[in-house]
């Protein structure tokens, strides 16, 4: 991630809002990069990580196993998310707009309700 895009990142999510739902470890460790949190899905399988409503807008997950996650109502606007297991995952509400999800695994994900954006 470019210092520009992680600074964006951080920046936006620096606070916590009243609301959120997201378990703040599970976040805390998405946080940590894809290959910390990938070891830790692989050492907690039974984990259902709940990052409901978290805002990841911009986030690199490239390659992140988010199977089984739950990610509803979370912002994943411009996120990497190519080649990222997402099967299946709980996406209701989740904001995708401009995502990046080539070769991402969306087998029995549950993807939110819409058009999608086809350019």
């Amino acid at each position: 991630m470019s210092p520009a895009r992680m600074y964006h990142w951080q920046l936006r999510n620096a606070s916590t809002q009243a609301g959120t739902l997201a378990n703040p470890e599970h976040l805390a460790k998405l946080r940590e990069g894809v290959e910390p949190w990938n070891q830790w899905k692989k050492q907690n399988p039974e984990v259902e990580a709940n990052l409901r409503e978290a805002r990841l807008g911009f986030a690199e997950l490239e390659g992140a196993d988010l199977r089984g996650a739950i990610l509803i109502g979370a912002d994943l606007t411009n996120a990497n998310l190519d080649g990222a297991s997402l099967s299946p995952a709980y996406l209701q509400n989740a904001d995708l707009s401009w995502a990046r999800l080539i070769e991402a695994d969306l087998r029995g994900a549950d993807l939110p309700r819409g058009e999608a954006d086809q350019s």
